[in-house]
């Protein structure tokens, strides 16, 4: 556990953050579109598949989103830096 805590500082608090205000605004509407998404889906997937299912890809959908913009920022095709965008 302390190294899971640990590994989890190196590898997402310990990584550069946003400065700007406009790229918050653009990771909050990414955040907020993701959400929505999820909300829609299950809605349409409800009626075709098992709730069990449904609730298990619901509920796996905002790790795979972190994995998935953390994965990207990690390997160099989006960055945070003052001068870059």
């Amino acid at each position: 556990m302390i190294y899971s805590v640990q590994q989890f500082r190196k590898e997402i608090i310990d990584q550069p953050h946003p400065r700007s205000l406009g790229k918050w605004l653009k990771l909050a509407a990414l955040g907020l579109f993701q959400s929505s998404l999820v909300m829609g889906l299950s809605y349409l997937n409800l009626q075709t598949m098992s709730s069990g299912s449904v609730s298990t890809l619901a509920s796996m959908n905002p790790i795979w989103f972190v994995f998935s913009v953390f994965g990207s920022f990690n390997a160099g095709t989006a960055s945070f830096n003052e001068s870059g965008s």
